[in-house]
């Protein structure tokens, strides 16, 4: 089979604000590197995918910056944008369409990966993402890499499996599980059979289109109106069948419904900085556990925090634990650990009140 990677970058991160903006996403940031996630995701599959069957699914509105952030990686036509905003689930329907319509004929392998995940090192990523494509390639079945929880996480969604988590097999799922609060958390903990979503999913492209025509028959339906209007290059019967598609996610179009379902259990270091809590994960720590970026940060009895300086002003603290300070030239978020998933209500918050400036 031709493997394809399929890399979704189309998110605008709103829990990652003041970080990330509407046009310059958490995908087009970096963390401890000198080059964006996007383009460390572009670099990690390199290896084991050919660069022209890497291709990259965004929004309209970010198409030309995604296009310059990857110019040293990829062709501009590698990049498409979608018609439309429609979920996750609108993505891997989008680019079935474009491979369905371009490869009528040809047996193809999918994997599908977030384009603003940290992930280290590379050599047992490129282990999994090996082991899964072999397993839709041998039989009828959706895989995805789960990764052995370090800590009773209720910021990501669990996998629950058959069986014990041996690394290097193939499992298969007994269910997803969507994030737990913290007591449950510990309870997965407890067991071996409880791995974090990574986000990551594997498939042949026949095995997807049967798939969604069983679990979310609303996409399924519009997938032979979508490859025809591409075939014809027709934009507008593209753009009216997209738009019909459901504003829903894969996990739940797909992963929580199908019976299909197996997991590579994996052991890299990975995070999808989902929110400003996760930048523990993958920044430096000072010998107080302060999680630090950037300069002019002068830290006095403080421990257990967040520090994020990319302003002028130097930022000082005193006596304090377990907040999160981000401080940028135009504003500067201050806020507890344990309030981090709220932080889109900040941003909405702030477009109610007409300050669009400090979100675009």
């Amino acid at each position: 089979m031709q493997r394809f990677a399929i890399i979704m970058a189309g998110g605008v991160g709103e829990r990652l604000w003041p970080l990330s903006r509407r046009h310059r996403p958490k995908q087009l940031l970096s963390f401890g590197s000198s080059e964006s996630l996007l383009q460390q995701t572009v670099q990690r599959l390199l290896p084991i995918i050919d660069a022209e069957h890497i291709w990259v699914i965004t929004s309209t509105a970010l198409l030309d910056a995604v296009r310059t952030e990857l110019r040293s990686l990829l062709p501009a036509e590698n990049v498409y944008a979608e018609p439309a905003k429609r979920n996750t689930a609108g993505c891997v329907a989008y680019a079935t369409a474009l491979l369905q319509s371009r490869y009528p004929d040809t047996p193809i392998s999918v994997g599908i990966f977030p384009a603003d995940h940290f992930i280290h090192p590379a050599e047992p990523f490129h282990a999994a993402v090996t082991t899964a494509f072999a397993a839709v390639e041998t039989q009828p079945v959706i895989a995805t890499i789960g990764i052995r929880p370090r800590y009773p996480a209720t910021g990501y969604g669990y996998i629950e499996v058959e069986s014990e988590v041996s690394e290097g097999t193939v499992i298969p799922v007994r269910q997803f599980r969507e994030k737990p609060d913290r007591v449950t958390a510990e309870k997965f903990l407890q067991t071996a059979r409880f791995l974090w979503n990574s986000g990551m999913f594997f498939w042949s492209l026949q095995t997807i289109i049967s798939t969604l025509e069983t679990t979310a028959p609303a996409i399924g339906q519009m997938l032979p109106k979508m490859v025809a209007a591409l075939q014809q290059q027709d934009t507008s019967a593209l753009a009216t069948a997209f738009h019909q598609l459901p504003n829903i996610s894969i996990d739940y179009a797909v992963m929580e419904k199908a019976t299909n379902l197996v997991v590579v259990p994996a052991t890299f270091q990975w995070s999808d900085i989902g929110s400003l809590s996760a930048l523990e994960d993958i920044l430096p720590r000072d010998p107080a556990g302060n999680a630090v970026q950037g300069e002019q940060l002068f830290i006095m009895d403080s421990q257990s925090n967040i520090l994020w300086n990319a302003g002028s002003t130097p930022v000082v603290t005193l006596g304090v634990e377990d907040l999160i300070v981000v401080a940028l030239e135009d504003v500067i978020l201050i806020c507890r650990k344990g309030q981090a998933q709220q932080v889109r209500k900040v941003v909405q918050y702030l477009r109610d009140h007409g300050r669009t400036d400090l979100i675009e």
